[in-house]
């Protein structure tokens, strides 16, 4: 399919998946401490921790799962598809307790 290219998740997608995620919290708070805060890049760096990556990880695992198992046999609302739902929360728990981490109160 013409989107497997961009979609379809290997264990080495979901490396690069990760580590883009945790270099962008990281980036993210070394650009607020530095710079002026609320500047534009640290806000940028925000929305692609905590919006697309996330949501370009569940499109591409829902994709993945589809791809996997067959259109046809695919349930949308079976509970294989529910496993998506706390990993998408654990994944923004993750960055928040990240970005406490590393956030000076």
């Amino acid at each position: 399919m013409r989107f497997d290219k961009y979609l379809l998740l290997s264990w080495k997608r979901v490396l690069i998946i990760a580590c883009t995620w945790v270099l962008s919290v990281l980036l993210h708070k070394a650009i607020y401490y530095f710079a002026i805060q609320g500047s534009l890049v640290a806000n940028a760096l925000f929305i692609l921790g905590t919006v697309v990556i996330p949501l370009y990880f569940l499109i591409s695992l829902v994709y993945t799962v589809i791809r996997k198992m067959g259109y046809e046999r695919f349930l949308l609302l079976s509970w294989k598809t529910l496993l998506i739902i706390p990993a998408w929360i654990l994944s923004v728990l993750l960055h928040n307790f990240i970005y406490a981490a590393f956030y000076d109160h």
